[in-house]
């Protein structure tokens, strides 16, 4: 990996960033309490072409931990005085997981003006599902909801849940004991209290609407991990018909398949 700066955005707030490369951007966001490690087999192959930045959001990975603003509106204003301070114009912006939340929250907060293409990997706009929500794309319905928040009450049962989470959803073979270790580095470091701020404000996000605009005003391009396939893709040309989706892998395809990864979005780019 490259070496990350750790830039001042005001307020007493800093991001890490991995800047690399050359041309129109690409800002890539990591998801729930990881850090951008997970982008490593993105940056050389994109960065031929393009600047290739990797943001990690407040308190993730090499970002300060900070017990304040840990929700994803923040995150998008956040978003909005990262990329005024580096000038940044014709972004394409990659949210992955929760990730796409920031990326959403950063529309919501500055609108398109920066923003050229937008890519989600493996996020429903709407997270949350109240009662019997038929065809509808989400994470998971409330009561499901519920019993993972209170996983996050003590330690303990955090490391279950993201171990458990990490070895059964990201990719489709099974993680080496060195992998998983690497991954989890960063989400077993947050502070419980930044992990549970993060978590309710993420399954409380509603972002559909917003999509819908992305949609008719933007390329915008999803990855879909297979197991979603059935429910994600209609649900997708139902609500955002000019998307691009693209189904292979898992919840960490991009890392588990990076050349096909890598290849798909040098052509969605070019486009």
């Amino acid at each position: 990996m490259e070496n990350a700066q750790i830039l001042d955005i005001g307020d007493g707030v800093a991001l890490s960033v991995i800047d690399c490369g050359a041309g129109e951007p690409i800002v890539f966001i990591s998801g729930f309490a990881f850090s951008s490690d997970v982008f490593e087999h993105q940056i050389a192959p994109l960065a031929q072409k393009n600047r290739v930045l990797l943001v990690e959001p407040r308190s993730h990975g090499r970002s300060p931990h900070i017990l304040e603003g840990n929700n994803y509106p923040q995150h998008g204003r956040d978003l909005d005085r990262l990329f005024t301070k580096l000038e940044l114009q014709n972004i394409n912006l990659v949210g992955w997981s929760f990730g796409a939340l920031s990326a959403w929250s950063y529309v919501a907060c500055a609108g398109l003006d920066r923003v050229k293409k937008f890519i989600c990997i493996d996020c429903p706009p709407k997270i949350l599902s109240i009662g019997e929500a038929q065809g509808d794309w989400v994470e998971a319905p409330l009561d499901e909801i519920a019993t993972l928040y209170h996983q996050l009450l003590d330690f303990e049962n955090y490391k279950s849940f993201i171990s458990n989470y990490t070895q059964e959803i990201m990719l489709q073979r099974e993680l080496q004991p060195q992998e998983a270790a690497h991954f989890l580095a960063a989400p077993l470091q947050t502070p419980l209290p930044i992990v549970r701020d993060l978590f309710v404000s993420g399954v409380f996000s509603n972002y559909l609407e917003l999509a819908k605009k992305i949609d008719k005003e933007r390329a915008n391009l999803f990855f879909i991990a297979e197991h979603w396939s059935e429910i994600a893709v209609p649900y997708l040309k139902k609500h955002l018909p000019k998307a691009q989706i693209e189904v292979f892998g898992n919840h960490m395809m991009f890392w588990e398949y990076p050349e096909r990864f890598n290849k798909i979005m040098q052509t969605f780019l070019t486009a």
